[in-house]
């Protein structure tokens, strides 16, 4: 939107009785000072500058990033779902080499009590029974470590499906907690993106406001300019007015003139009641007996002198008085004050 500067122009400086005209001759800006502030601003304004763009772009990043997940378990439960999978191995099995080295050991001793009884019994020399008879002891020990195989490989097998649910466990504690940092990453960059849109939007308002300060101002501005121009063109035509009423006095004194305005009606000027007393007294007395006066000179026509009377009846209405100060214009004051 553009934003233009008050074009101060300059009048004549005249005179017109106890009025100065001239006072008008230069327009004083009273918002050009707010108008130059906010121009000033504006073309220094620039374009927004984000607070929060280095915190969306890595926010960005993170959720741009689409690195999958990564077990650090997944080995552990590679290895107890392949036992699981896999058939019993008891020498792989530290619980059935415990018991196998228990057992063989209780054998072993169990053979040698016995070969020893049986030896005795028979008179201290050894012989088949006694060997068939230890064997048979040390037998009995290896089958109940074979019985043994059944109720550990269940144990073996339990502790597998334990181990392989507590990784899987923690393995989906790690997964979840992944997940949600991801869920997490897009939540902050919308976040950060909500922030700086209310930035922006702040900015942008903020901007707007001064371009509708600034015009606001030079609305303001074009007004008490227009009234200025309004203003000199009425005081100017008022001192022509007068310089007419000079002139064709002067004329009516010498006997060059008929005492008629020099335009040849019978309307006078704004003033025209200050022009007849001469004096600045504007009384309704004195003006009355100035123009009582200005007719019997012939310095006035009896139909200027009539208007002027008019003119003088209608200041000295009260109502017209009142109606003028209620509405708080010094121009139509001053009308009243002079004559219209």
């Amino acid at each position: 939107m553009a934003v233009k500067k008050v074009n101060t122009e300059g009048v004549t400086q005249g005179n017109y009785g106890e009025y100065e005209y001239g006072s008008l001759s230069s327009y004083n800006p009273k918002y050009q000072s707010q108008i130059d502030n906010n121009l000033g601003k504006l073309e220094n304004y620039g374009s927004y500058q984000s607070e929060y763009q280095p915190q969306i772009n890595e926010a960005l990043s993170r959720v741009t990033d689409k690195t999958p997940y990564t077990s650090k378990y997944q080995d552990q439960i590679d290895r107890y779902v392949n036992l699981m999978n896999s058939d019993y191995d008891p020498d792989s099995d530290a619980s059935f080499l415990a018991y196998k080295n228990q057992y063989l050991r209780g054998g072993q001793k169990a053979m040698q009590d016995t070969m020893a009884k049986a030896v005795a019994l028979s008179g201290g020399y050894d012989n088949s029974y006694a060997n068939s008879v230890a064997q048979q002891t040390y037998n009995d020990y290896t089958a109940a470590l074979a019985d043994k195989i059944p109720e550990l490989a269940k144990a073996a097998q339990d502790m597998y499906q334990s181990r392989l649910g507590m990784y899987q466990s923690l393995d989906n504690t790690d997964y979840g907690r992944w997940a949600d940092d991801r869920a997490n990453n897009y939540n902050v960059l919308s976040a950060l993106q909500g922030l700086d849109n209310t930035a922006y939007g702040r900015w942008a308002d903020d901007r707007s406001n001064l371009y509708n300060m600034t015009n606001l101002y030079q609305n303001l501005e074009d007004t008490n300019y227009g009234r200025f121009k309004d203003e000199y063109s009425m005081w100017g035509n008022a001192y022509d007015q007068q310089m007419e009423l000079q002139a064709a006095a002067a004329a009516a004194a010498s006997g060059n003139g008929s005492g008629k305005n020099p335009k040849g009606g019978t309307t006078l000027g704004f003033y025209d009641l200050a022009f007849i007393t001469g004096n600045g007294d504007y009384s309704s007395k004195t003006v009355n007996n100035a123009i009582n006066a200005s007719e019997k000179a012939g310095t006035i026509t009896a139909d200027q002198a009539d208007m002027l009377r008019r003119k003088q009846n209608l200041r000295d209405d009260k109502t017209v008085q009142t109606a003028i100060n209620n509405t708080q214009s010094d121009y139509l004051r001053t009308l009243m004050k002079y004559g219209y």
